[in-house]
């Protein structure tokens, strides 16, 4: 069996494009973000609300900050603690907020255990995400949605 040398180069080079990018684990802050964070507030200003007519125990929002669609401007990804009203056994609330204009949309709402990850796949211009490691979200209409489970 004889085998294109040009084809089998071309292989090679994908082969190695493919394995060099790996998935980026997104890293959410308490402390930085001081401006995203004040913003995530003001967009829960309700549920926080409520929350701490649930409980004392304050609500903490980590954040992280990803281009998703490589449009320049970086949406806010929030990580939400606080038991009961934001935490449970299955984890805490996971928010991403894109700003359209002068407005924040609300464009996935999770609950997690922290784990996410920038696939190196995008659907419609917009990085898929892979959440604790097993499912695949991706952008469908103006939002992110279930795509399916990794084996």
């Amino acid at each position: 069996m004889r085998f294109c040398g040009v084809c089998v180069a071309i292989y090679m080079l994908l082969l190695g494009a493919v394995s060099a990018h790996a998935d980026q684990q997104v890293t959410f802050s308490a402390t930085k973000h001081e401006r995203e964070r004040k913003i995530v507030k003001t967009l829960l200003k309700k549920e926080i609300r409520e929350a701490k007519t649930l409980s004392k125990e304050p609500v903490q929002i980590d954040i992280a900050l990803a281009d998703l669609n490589h449009d320049g401007t970086r949406e806010i990804l929030a990580y939400v603690r606080q038991y009961p009203y934001f935490c449970g056994t299955e984890g805490c609330w996971f928010v991403i907020f894109r700003q359209e204009g002068r407005t924040w949309r609300n464009i996935l709402q999770l609950i997690i255990q922290e784990n996410v990850s920038l696939s190196t796949f995008s659907t419609s211009d917009f990085v898929d995400l892979i959440v604790e490691d097993k499912s695949v979200w991706s952008w469908h209409d103006y939002k992110y949605d279930f795509s399916h489970k990794l084996p």
